[in-house]
């Protein structure tokens, strides 16, 4: 038989577009001060730590991995502690935020190093 038989497919459904890029952070804030700690701080910082944060965010929606983890070690350079599992963020004091070992002041004992400890 020298028919041909043809079947046409549904054309393909358009892609949905892409969202647009967030134009806000979606952490809030957590004070244990009361919100004194963020009011003290000048617009200018407050300005700079919302733009982080939302900068930040934009960097893991698009997959920018490192970009992000850069951004996180500024906001902790500016005394910002970040909990992206409980969406919120909250200024540290220097003494909560530091690791950094300080010697009781009352401490008057010393320690002696060799020379290969020295080095």
């Amino acid at each position: 038989d020298g028919e041909s038989t043809y079947s046409l497919a549904p054309p393909k459904a358009p892609k949905a577009p892409k969202p647009p890029p967030p134009t806000e952070h979606d952490y809030a804030r957590e004070e244990a001060d009361g919100g004194a700690a963020w009011a003290s701080l000048p617009a200018e910082h407050r300005s700079a730590i919302d733009g982080l944060l939302l900068a930040r965010l934009q960097a893991k929606k698009s997959r920018q991995w490192e970009a992000a983890d850069a951004m996180r070690s500024q906001l902790n350079e500016l005394g910002v502690y970040v909990d992206d599992g409980r969406k919120v963020y909250k200024l540290l004091g220097k003494e909560e935020l530091s690791d950094a070992y300080t010697r009781d002041p009352a401490d008057d004992s010393c320690v002696v190093l060799n020379a290969t400890d020295e080095a």
